[in-house]
Order: C-alpha cells, then structure tokens, then sequence
C-alpha cells in the first residue's frame, strides 16, 4: 500500500553526522575528518507521496585521489523517518529506520597539457 501521508527526515550533509564511506577500490583514501569542512545544522525535510529527495554530495571533500585510476567507493547513510514533523507537537512522533546505501564508481583521468599559462606561452614560443 502506498502511504499518502509524509515522512519527516534529517539527511546528513557530513560524516560526524551518520555519512559512511568506504573506498572499495583504486588511489584513493578516505581523508581524516579535521579535514571536512563544517556540515552546519540540518533541517527537518519533509517528502510527500511520490516525491524525490536529491542531495548532492562533493566526493573531494571525503576523499583524496592521488593519482590517476578507478575508483570504487561504497556510501551509506542511516537515518529516521518520522510520522509527523518536530513543529507538530500534538502529533505522535513515530520514526522508521530507512539505510540508503550504494557503491559508485569514477574515473580519475592524468592531467593533460601544461600546468599553467606560461609554460603554454613558453611552448609555443619555442622558449
């Protein structure tokens, strides 16, 4: 049966709040979480019958590649769903466990060409 009642939900935005990686394989390391930049409070996101949540995620600041290569990493995130929002305090606030988790992959391709603009210029000149 498909619930026509919304769900109430925290997604993280950082790993101190329930963001899991791992790298499953190639050049790349989970970085330390001193180097995270600060996640902020998260807000109560509500999600209706049929509705799609994205949130974007930027992989650089987790992970650090160092050289060219594939790399395969496994991404989790637990969190509650809840019945009723925390702004309704008449209603009993039920939660469900939902785990989203994936594995995804990305190539990291070698720099191309020269490193700055000059060393172009220097190229071309002959220099």
């Amino acid at each position: 049966m498909i619930s026509v009642r919304y769900i109430y939900v925290f997604v993280p935005r950082g790993r101190a709040e329930g963001i899991k990686l791992t790298v499953v394989k190639g050049p790349a390391e989970v970085k330390d979480m001193r180097q995270e930049p600060e996640p902020g409070l998260v807000g109560e996101t509500r999600i209706g019958p049929g509705e799609t949540y994205r949130q974007p995620f930027m992989l650089s600041d987790w992970l650090d590649v160092r050289q060219p290569g594939t790399v395969r990493v496994a991404c989790r995130i637990v969190l509650a769903a809840y019945s009723s929002s925390l702004r309704d305090a008449a209603s009993p606030r039920l939660a469900e466990t939902v785990e989203i988790a994936t594995v995804i992959g990305f190539a990291v391709l070698p720099s191309a060409g020269p490193t700055s603009l000059t060393e172009s210029q220097n190229t071309k000149s002959g220099i």
